[in-house]
């Protein structure tokens, strides 16, 4: 029999049951087998939202409809998933992360089934929509994980899940763009429909709730509502607000109505007694560290995706010329990569703490930033480039996540992981507005020979505008160091968990 003192950030606990060794033996057996059920269930998602990029331009054609409206094939899928992803968060501590693992996993595989089939653009939004569900796929997962592994291992499982997550966005970039360049974009959406019903069915037999005891507590719908809405409100502006104009009386409304609600949300939750979010957790002092750090990540992660993709697919001199496919298959190699380097980080995390391991990333970040500026002449190159930049991304991202998992209640983690997946798809909104608009103050006239002249026919990034792209990026992974510099850390060497 055996029983574990674990001595953490929250003090001692004995969270370990007495049990015979057979039944131990069993147990990590399960839990091997739910982190993979759990890894494969977000690694699909992750792959659908990468897929459907090169897709957009055949779905307008195919419905005959406006660029504007296509384009929300993406932004729904933003806006909705953020909105709601901390009331997912909060009903999975409630009532389980199991069932709402399930219940999120079997909305996310009906809105692909329909869009198989959508007879309209309209149709298929809807099912967009359902699909942005599987945003608190994640999430909720990585809430299971803080569950069922002991604090020591949590950090490598963790680091399998984002290193798949990095595989699967890479797959659907390139693989998706074969699938739908000989298939068609539905074909794309259902090689991924048979995949996760097997996934949704896996997930009811196999996935337990194994430390969260079933708590009866009111949850707070109305907060939930106001805080989806006002921030759904924000995204809507930062979204559009690049082509319908940020001082439009229609986007200024849109932003102080959005924060208005937001204000609103703030208020509710000091009066109920059963608040969506128990603000005492944001305050604790790794939590705060790390909702700032995903915040920021969120930023630079698209401010380097448009600057290396757009400079990828510019035409030369200006760029590389590539199409999609090689910008994917350049991309390949740093994805893959990561999912090996999460794998090690994972490992190391536990011995070394965040501290050292979130400063090690910066380095690599700023490493990753500035051969972007300098050496990106080549195929060969970006590649390099792309390694180096992802192995900083997973490094400061992987210890981000565990200092939430090990520094609040199982029964809030729930909610403490969806808030900071929250955090990060906000920060991920400024990314495209700043690229753009950089792309935008700093482009050069495209000319070609039209009938035997010289004629203007567009404008592209300038090389000045990458580098400021890129430039940026720097700034903000410095602000990281100087946000990791507030980070308690804590090692948990031999098995255990000791605060240093």
């Amino acid at each position: 029999m055996a029983t574990v003192l674990i001595r953490g950030m929250r003090g001692e606990c004995d969270c370990a049951t007495q049990r015979e060794d057979g039944e131990e033996l069993l147990q990590i057996k399960n839990t091997t087998l739910m982190l993979l059920i759990l890894t494969l269930s977000v690694t699909i998602a992750d792959y659908v939202e990468a897929m459907i990029l090169p897709a957009i331009p055949l779905i307008q054609k195919q419905f005959n409809t406006t660029a504007t409206l296509t384009s929300w094939t993406t932004t729904i899928l933003l806006l909705v998933g953020t909105a709601s992803v901390p009331l997912f968060g909060r009903l999975g501590d409630v009532h389980g992360k199991r069932k709402m693992f399930l219940a999120a996993l079997g909305i996310y595989t009906a809105g692909v089934g329909i869009a198989v089939i959508a007879p309209s653009i309209y149709v298929l939004l809807f099912a967009r929509g359902m699909q942005a569900i599987g945003l608190s796929l994640a999430p909720l997962a990585l809430a299971v994980i803080s569950d069922v592994f002991p604090k020591e291992r949590q950090a490598h499982a963790q680091g399998l899940i984002g290193g798949s997550v990095a595989i699967s966005t890479s797959a659907g970039y390139v693989l998706g763009s074969i699938v739908i360049q000989e298939l068609g974009w539905r074909y794309g959406f259902f090689t991924v429909l048979i995949p996760s019903l097997a996934m949704l069915i896996l997930s009811a037999k196999f996935l337990t709730d194994l430390i969260v005891p079933k708590r009866d507590e009111h949850v707070d719908y109305s907060g939930g509502a106001t805080l989806g809405i006002g921030t759904m409100l924000v995204l809507v502006y930062l979204t559009e607000g690049s082509t319908t104009g940020w001082f439009s009386i229609e986007n200024l409304l849109l932003l102080l109505l959005g924060l208005s609600l937001l204000v609103a949300f703030f208020k509710i939750e000091k009066r109920t007694l059963s608040p969506l979010i128990r603000f005492s957790l944001l305050k604790i002092r790794n939590v705060l560290v790390a909702n700032s750090i995903r915040i920021f990540a969120g930023i630079f992660a698209f401010l380097f995706y448009y600057g290396f993709v757009y400079f990828a697919e510019s035409p030369k001199p200006f760029g590389l010329g590539l199409d999609v496919l090689y910008t994917g298959l350049i991309l390949a190699p740093a994805t893959i990569s990561v999912f090996l380097w999460a794998v090690i980080a994972g490992r190391v995390l536990p011995k070394i703490g965040p501290r050292p391991m979130i400063f090690l990333g910066s380095l690599l970040l700023i490493a990753g930033f500035a051969l972007c500026i300098f050496s990106r002449s080549s195929m060969f190159s970006l590649v390099i480039d792309g390694v180096v930049y992802f192995a900083g991304l997973v490094t400061v991202l992987l210890p981000s996540i565990n200092m939430i998992s090990v520094s609040v209640p199982n029964e809030e983690s729930g909610i403490a992981m969806s808030v900071n997946t929250m955090l990060s798809n906000l920060g991920q909104s400024f990314g495209p507005v700043i690229a753009t608009t950089i792309m935008v103050s700093y482009s050069e006239p495209l000319t070609r020979l039209v009938n035997g002249k010289l004629a203007v026919i567009g404008s592209v990034p300038s090389p000045l505008a990458f580098n400021l792209i890129f430039a940026a990026g720097i700034v903000i992974t410095c602000v990281i160091m100087l946000t990791n510099l507030f980070t308690q850390n804590y090692k948990f060497p031999a098995g255990a968990a000791k605060k240093t």
